[in-house]
């Protein structure tokens, strides 16, 4: 019954009006990158996919640059457990052993959602800086201002944005969810989740140090040095903080699902 429900799940999510509107917002934060630091985007192939995702250049701009990624996942998502709620799924519940279980489908549907429309996302944009003629006199710039990231593979690089992209956006999707129950209202926890976004954007490029225990901000700022010690806390914050919000937000519904999906 799980597999079931969440394979219903993924269905909903991954449609193709979402998944274009999920290409559509990358396919912008790639015609941003390179109408604002073209000469910045590296000769590179793998470092120029880097490049597009790698924050902050410009504070300002990258702020708005980031929210538009994060646009579809908070839009999406919320929009589905919006309307499962108010619609009382009569037919789940009665096939289920309690409301927990299908709780907890939904959320891994949400999960596999959010990690596969990311890689589509990421996918879209490498066609099309494919698509792209880099600029020559990039090289240089871009050479220099990657390197002060130390890291050495650029595979490696990709795979790190990957997943803290991965955990950030998933974390964001529970606080939003949260959020939009205690208040009662998606348009008031929608717009909170966006005002603590922007709140740690500009904490965390106040202090270092404050980036490196905010979890909302993990996938903004890259550390001049990526050692075993930052990686290792980065991934730690973002793994205990998404266990403890999971685990709040399954307390608050078990104890409050008739209120919640209104029945």
């Amino acid at each position: 019954m799980l597999s079931n429900l969440v394979n219903y799940y993924c269905k909903v999510l991954l449609t193709p009006k979402n998944l274009l509107f999920i290409s559509i917002c990358f396919l912008l934060n790639v015609i941003i990158v390179l109408s604002a630091y073209s000469s910045l985007l590296p000769m590179e192939y793998i470092k120029a996919i880097d490049f597009l995702f790698i924050f902050p250049i410009n504070l300002q701009l990258d702020s708005y640059r980031w929210i538009l990624l994060l646009l579809p996942f908070l839009l999406i998502s919320h929009s589905l457990i919006n309307n499962s709620f108010r619609n009382s799924p009569v037919y789940f519940l009665i096939r289920m052993e309690n409301f927990l279980f299908w709780f907890h489908s939904l959320f891994i549907g949400l999960f596999i959602f959010t990690s596969a429309s990311l890689l589509i996302g990421i996918f879209v944009s490498a066609i099309a800086i494919f698509l792209i003629s880099l600029p020559v006199d990039a090289q240089v710039s871009s050479e220099l201002f990657l390197q002060t990231l130390n890291i050495n593979s650029s595979w490696l690089l990709l795979i790190h944005i990957y997943f803290v992209y991965l955990l950030t956006i998933f974390l964001l999707v529970l606080l939003n969810v949260i959020v939009g129950w205690l208040f009662d209202n998606a348009t008031i926890g929608f717009l909170i989740t966006i005002v603590l976004v922007f709140f740690s954007i500009f904490t965390s490029g106040i202090n270092m140090f404050i980036f490196q225990w905010n979890p909302l901000a993990s996938a903004l700022y890259l550390e001049k040095k990526l050692d075993i010690i930052s990686l290792f806390t980065q991934y730690t914050v973002l793994i205990l903080c998404i266990g403890l919000l999971y685990f709040l937000t399954a307390k608050y519904f078990y104890k409050n699902h008739e209120k919640v999906i209104k029945i």
